[in-house]
């Protein structure tokens, strides 16, 4: 009782029609995935096309509102930088010439040594501010 070579064969035959057509039932549901995530951007390209058409200019430096005063911030994170954070602050106190700032120097509470470099430069517009988690963060 043996399995002849053409039973063999009209066997793999259906084996393999049945794994191709499974194969192109999974490609075509990841390819309307697909399609789908593409129209959705699209969409987006459309409609940002309608509120802003590529022929009418958009806004100008002359748009931006109005600033209320000249007053701004710089934000200095700090780890292990005690060998420059001085020379660093007292450069650039000596030289922005802009209006009225603020000077935010964030260290580590695990590094006093940077802390203590940038206390030592004296000047109102230097703020040490420690976080709260020991760095490197």
């Amino acid at each position: 009782m043996g399995v002849d070579a053409a039973a063999l064969a009209a066997l793999l035959w259906i084996f393999t029609q049945e794994f191709l057509l499974l194969a192109a039932l999974c490609i075509l549901v990841f390819a309307v995935d697909e399609l789908f995530v593409d129209a959705l951007y699209f969409a987006g390209l459309f409609k940002r096309w309608v509120r802003q058409p590529p022929w009418r200019a958009g806004p100008t430096a002359r748009d931006l509102p109005a600033a209320n005063s000249d007053r701004f911030a710089i934000f200095i994170p700090a780890w292990d930088e005690a060998g420059v954070i001085g020379r660093m602050l007292s450069h650039l106190t000596a030289t922005l010439v802009q209006g009225r700032y603020d000077i935010f120097v964030g260290v580590y509470p695990n590094d006093p040594a940077t802390r203590s470099a940038a206390a030592a430069v004296h000047d109102r517009r230097i703020r040490i501010v420690t976080g709260e988690r020991s760095g490197p963060t």
